[in-house]
């Protein structure tokens, strides 16, 4: 009868550690959830930067303090100066940019003000500024970049 009662015992024992543990598992958020969320520029930028391979996958959302353009794409900037270490950049190609620009409501400049919300992966890019006469060497810096294949992955979202 001992060895019986510490059979039950263990079934009871490891019946309540599987119990605790679909319990602690049903009150955590889901991955699918927080996937959801959108996240800000300059948070971007700083998770870009932390992770190893230099991207972010995700929602995110800013208001668009610049614009640009520059060889096949059209930029728009989280801040006026695009060189800032925040600055989270939307890269649109030069095939998307009738749709962009119909979405601003004509040109490229009525984005600014207003708050977008794209989705896609944040990528750090280097950067190259072509050196000065005289210098030798080239210089660079970082951005990061979410590059949209279609215009479903950036969305207005409201005036700000």
């Amino acid at each position: 009868m001992y060895e019986f009662r510490s059979d039950l015992e263990r079934e009871l024992n490891q019946l309540l550690k599987l119990f605790l543990l679909a319990l602690s598992l049903s009150v955590l958020p889901s991955p699918g959830l927080l996937a959801q969320q959108s996240l800000d520029a300059a948070t971007v930028a700083v998770q870009a930067k932390k992770s190893s391979s230099g991207k972010i996958e995700g929602i995110f959302e800013f208001t668009v303090r610049g614009t640009g353009r520059y060889g096949d794409y059209i930029f728009l900037n989280s801040e006026e100066d695009y060189r800032s270490p925040t600055c989270l950049t939307v890269a649109i190609r030069r095939s998307l940019w009738k749709d962009a620009k119909a979405l601003a409501g004509g040109e490229l400049e009525g984005f600014l003000g207003k708050s977008v919300r794209v989705e896609g992966a944040a990528e750090r890019i280097r950067v190259y500024v072509e050196p000065e006469i005289g210098e030798r060497k080239r210089k660079w810096y970082y951005q990061t970049h979410v590059r949209i294949r279609n215009m479903s992955a950036l969305r207005l979202v409201a005036d700000a």
